[in-house]
């Protein structure tokens, strides 16, 4: 009982600290797209490699926070 509760509260951790990678990530994203003041801006901007990162790291994040959800919701974890 006590390390289903142990689990739980490692996994909320866990998933604070993704929520909060994932947000500082998305503003980091929207801070760029509002900087470009031109389409070409823009498309130069969803076409570079810095994009490419940030975005693959957000939807790892994304996954990652949802695996953590689903564990955490799990029965195992149940009283």
């Amino acid at each position: 009982m006590i390390e289903k509760i142990e689990v739980r509260k490692m996994l909320a951790n866990y998933e604070k600290k993704l929520k909060e990678e994932f947000n500082k990530i998305e503003s980091q994203i929207k801070k760029m797209n509002e900087a470009c003041i031109s389409n070409d801006m823009l498309k130069v901007w969803h076409n570079s490699a810095e994009y490419a990162v940030l975005n693959a790291r957000k939807w790892a994040l994304y996954e990652t926070y949802h695996e953590i959800l689903d564990m955490r919701c799990s029965e195992m974890l149940e009283d």
